[in-house]
């Protein structure tokens, strides 16, 4: 990595062979972290599993691609690490075979919003929940003085086996109604809601490494079927801000969230169908190869929530599936996929999900 002052409006230099690199970590301040994860997604958007990526911060503090080589020259001191970062990834690629099922940890922690049935304001879990625990409130402050916090976490122990998984959020789920035990205030899921509130249905990885493939598999075979059965409208006004292809964060405890999906707790069958995907495609991604993002044109289409350019095409992803050995496991459950697929529905994510989940509700209102 090597930083340079650039003016606004002055073009970046070419690297030069003479360049001095300064090695820095990713965390060292904000704008460092910016740049490493827009450097990773343009790489990543590209096709590619390794290059050089020129990034620039803007006077508002937003950092931009000026440029990518995937052909980079590099001076010795890079290239010897450049090196040896492709020797590892091409030492791992060779030796990549599907997981056993019973090997594979999921984790989540699927997000929604509290909305108040009688008066349709948005209520703040932070007055309710505390901000650690199986059930909290999400450290995105609407305000920067970090007192407001909109949205709501569930945060079950991970598990191997996805139905386990489920009904562990249940079970958080029916214990969160004890913390907030009012009729009224209504638990929401989905893309977005009150107009500017994105939440997620985020996936945890453990005991499997991430790698281009491996990501470039959930995008193909778990984003788009998920996508085909989100809201459109919502999914698409997410996706400016959150839920891009390729969206991952690193766990720190070891492992990764795959951050693309809604908040799939709109119901316990579609929460099922979505964790068994997951757990099919983690656990057989060597064999799904099919990358359907190298056209940009469906790039496109994914985050504009175009489903018909995606229907014909989810049947040979869905042919993949089938014919992996995890399927065979949870094929009952992955049944909704298609069934909601072929009859062109979406998810409700304006229901209620206590009623969804059949949960035990309060009767009295909270008081104004």
């Amino acid at each position: 990595t090597k930083k340079i002052p650039v003016k606004s409006n002055t073009a970046l230099k070419k690297a030069a062979a003479d360049w001095q690199y300064e090695e820095i970590p990713q965390d060292m301040d904000v704008y460092s972290q910016k740049a490493c994860v827009l450097a990773t997604r343009a790489i990543y958007t590209l096709g590619l599993d390794f290059g050089e990526v020129f990034v620039g911060i803007n006077p508002n503090g937003r950092p931009y691609v000026l440029d990518v080589k995937a052909a980079p020259l590099f001076n010795l001191q890079i290239a010897e690490k450049f090196r040896s970062a492709l020797s590892a990834f091409l030492a791992e690629a060779r030796c990549r075979e599907r997981i056993p099922s019973g090997q594979m940890l999921l984790g989540a922690d699927p997000e929604f919003i509290l909305r108040d049935r009688l008066t349709d304001r948005l209520i703040y879990p932070s007055g309710f929940l505390p901000k650690e625990g199986m059930i909290g409130y999400d450290d995105r402050s609407e305000r920067r003085e970090g007192r407001l916090f909109p949205l709501a976490e569930i945060r079950p122990e991970p598990d191997s086996c996805p139905l386990r998984l489920v009904n562990k959020i249940r079970r958080t789920m029916a214990a969160g109604i004890k913390l907030i035990p009012y009729e009224n205030i209504e638990w929401l899921a989905g893309s977005l809601h009150f107009a500017r509130y994105q939440i997620g249905g985020h996936i945890h990885f453990g005991s499997i490494k991430l790698t281009t493939q491996l990501l470039k598999a959930l995008d193909n075979y778990l984003g788009i079927p998920v996508m085909l059965i989100e809201d459109p409208e919502t999914a698409a006004e997410r996706r400016k801000n959150y839920g891009g292809l390729g969206s991952f964060r690193w766990e720190p405890h070891g492992g990764f969230e795959y951050r693309t999906p809604g908040s799939w707790l709109v119901s316990p069958e579609i929460a099922r169908a979505v964790l068994c995907l997951a757990k099919v495609v983690a656990c057989e991604y060597p064999v799904l190869k099919k990358d359907l993002f190298a056209d940009m044109e469906l790039q496109q289409a994914f985050y504009q929530g175009k489903k018909n350019y995606f229907f014909d095409l989810f049947e040979d992803l869905w042919q993949d599936i089938m014919a992996t050995e995890t399927y065979q496991q949870y094929r009952d459950e992955l049944g909704l996929f298609t069934e909601m697929i072929h009859n062109r529905r979406s998810w409700d994510e304006h229901r209620d999900i206590r009623l969804a989940w059949n949960l035990e509700i309060p009767e009295r209102a909270m008081p104004s």
